[in-house]
């Protein structure tokens, strides 16, 4: 954790000149969704035409807001996907005056985000700083691409429950890629079982979260 900062600047500027977008998730308890991706449109493809229509200003970053999911686990359930089905409330329902401020803050604060390695000059773990101050940054609403996070996932007690106050609202809209997910399973377990020639000397990636794009 104490060194994450420095190496999500390490993967923006590693893709400068390399690749046209770097989008961050920090752990396997998160993946990026969208009702678009059902019916098989692309990452690249939506971030070029979300670009286009604000040109001629440059897109610098895209910033992502997460939805927690938790609560009881699905029995029956194949993966992260499907054993965690119901996601937060509204933080903000009810509230007035200065508890609807700190709730406010927690609710809708950016959680990560796909930047333009070339016209982001710094990142923090949640944020990321344009180069100029003409450059766009552009909020995504959570309802077209967001980052879904099951935070109930490998822990003991629910994080969901004591934290957030409980995930009771149903949400199955990612289920569509539950059989992509499991189809990527089986395969990598069977490329386990067959002896890949090695080589020689092996460097382990700090950045296994850290994912780019080349139009």
């Amino acid at each position: 954790m104490l060194t994450e900062p420095q190496a999500l600047d390490s993967c923006l500027w590693a893709n400068r000149q390399v690749s046209d977008w770097v989008v961050v998730l920090h752990s396997f308890e998160e993946y990026l969704h969208s009702a678009l991706f059902a019916d098989g449109t692309r990452l690249d493809a939506l971030l070029r035409s979300w670009s286009a229509r604000l040109a001629p200003r440059r897109v610098a970053l895209f910033e992502l807001f997460q939805e927690p999911f938790g609560g009881p686990r699905a029995p029956s359930a194949r993966s992260v996907l499907s054993s965690w089905t119901h996601k937060r409330g509204d933080l903000l329902k009810g509230k007035r005056g200065g508890e609807w401020l700190k709730a406010a803050g927690n609710h809708l604060k950016p959680f990560s985000f796909v930047a333009d390695p070339l016209n982001v000059v710094h990142s923090a773990v949640h944020l990321a700083q344009p180069r100029g101050d003409g450059q766009g940054i552009v909020a995504m609403e959570d309802r077209v691409l967001r980052v879904n996070h099951y935070i109930d996932l490998g822990v003991n007690s629910s994080r969901c429950l004591h934290e957030l106050g409980g995930c009771e609202v149903s949400d199955g809209s990612i289920a569509w890629a539950e059989d992509a997910v499991i189809a990527r399973r089986e395969k990598r377990a069977f490329m386990g079982t067959v002896a890949w020639p090695q080589p020689r000397t092996r460097t382990p990636s700090i950045l296994p979260y850290c994912y780019s794009w080349q139009y």
